[in-house]
């Protein structure tokens, strides 16, 4: 058992230490500091930005950021001295080229170091995970927070003075500029800076920027879109890829009260149909408080779909819905395109039948 022990302690002593590469001196060279996050499975972020000695900053933006494109700011050249500050402690010289964790679907982040005529890069591939010292993680945090790029990647209150600053035409209808209203994460500091500067609302990137506030329970944001016009429906949303933006149908689809009843006080149309031709009240289905917050607010109750039937026609599996359809003044007497009422479609002893009996024996009185 010693004599193992001696022999492994011999081993291990001779297993050399890893090799250690001196910070190059910096002196007067030239120095590029790079940072480049790629796609993975999802919505990650993929960007580069480079920032040189004096603190010149570039940024080009890809997929998934709130400002996409080429973007250039300026940062001061102590900030840039301080960062190099950052790869000096991470020995940064020193560490692998690459770690990489044997995973799938993993954004990529490569962080590459230029001065003079050395130049070290190092890439991270789930590397916390494959040996990455946490100094890396830490260096590319800080160079992204050095740089700023948040107010490119996510939309901030730095946003517009930045674009400001570059000659940005807030007015335009270009593409570009109107989808700057819908970021990825919306912040309300960034819409009302772009409402300010003279960000067109109407349209379907105002639209989409209000499905995303509504949905993030974010009203003040949303009140701020819906004062400049920002439509609740667009038949077509370049966001969604030509598909309908319908910020009331999909509060009635996730049974969502709250943004709902926010909503249609705020002018929402409680008689509006999607693209089938279905009104949000045939949409609600069986949600009996979405159906009497409607019904609230003026709903056209014996609206029809293509088919010709109404909601209460298509509310015969929701004795509660049936019940405030008829209160209401739902008609059971209208027919489809196939000639048939409610009386016809109900299944012959369900509750909703027996209600409809309840009604007419009521009209008969």
């Amino acid at each position: 058992m010693i004599r193992s022990c001696v022999v492994s302690a011999v081993l291990l002593a001779a297993v050399p230490a890893a090799a250690q590469t001196a910070f190059p001196d910096i002196g007067s060279a030239p120095v590029t500091i790079s940072l480049s996050r790629s796609a993975c499975f999802g919505a990650c972020p993929v960007y580069r930005l480079d920032i040189d000695a004096k603190g010149a900053v570039t940024f080009v933006g890809e997929r998934y950021v709130a400002v996409p494109g080429k973007h250039r700011s300026q940062i001061e050249p102590g900030a840039v001295s301080a960062l190099l500050n950052v790869f000096r402690a991470a020995n940064f010289f020193s560490l692998k080229d690459a770690y990489r964790a044997r995973v799938t679907d993993l954004p990529t982040t490569t962080i590459t170091l230029t001065i003079g005529s050395q130049r070290k890069t190092v890439v991270d591939y789930g590397g916390m995970n494959a040996g990455m010292p946490g100094d890396v993680l830490a260096l590319e945090n800080t160079i992204d927070a050095a740089a700023d790029s948040e107010k490119w990647v996510k939309g901030n209150a730095r946003t517009v003075a930045a674009l400001k600053a570059e000659g940005w035409d807030f007015e335009s209808h270009r593409e570009d500029n109107l989808k700057l209203l819908s970021a990825m994460s919306p912040d309300g500091n960034l819409v009302w800076g772009l409402l300010a500067a003279g960000m067109p609302a109407d349209s379907d990137y105002g639209c989409t920027a209000l499905m995303k506030a509504v949905t993030a329970r974010d009203f003040a944001t949303a009140f701020l879109l819906t004062a400049a016009h920002a439509p609740f429906v667009t038949e077509t949303a370049r966001e969604y890829r030509g598909g309908r933006c319908d910020v009331p149908g999909r509060a009635v689809d996730e049974n969502d009260l709250e943004a709902l009843a926010w909503l249609l006080r705020h002018g929402a149309d409680a008689s509006g149909r999607d693209g089938a031709g279905l009104s949000l009240l045939m949409r609600a289905k069986g949600q009996s408080e979405i159906v009497r917050l409607l019904l609230a607010d003026g709903a056209d109750i014996n609206a029809k779909d293509g088919e010709g039937r109404t909601a209460l026609l298509r509310a015969a599996a929701w004795p509660d819905v049936v019940t405030q359809l008829l209160q209401r003044g739902a008609d059971p007497n209208v027919q489809d395109r196939a000639g048939r009422s409610a009386f016809d479609i109900f299944p012959q002893g369900s509750p909703a039948a027996q209600l409809l009996l309840d009604w007419r024996q009521a009209q008969q009185k």
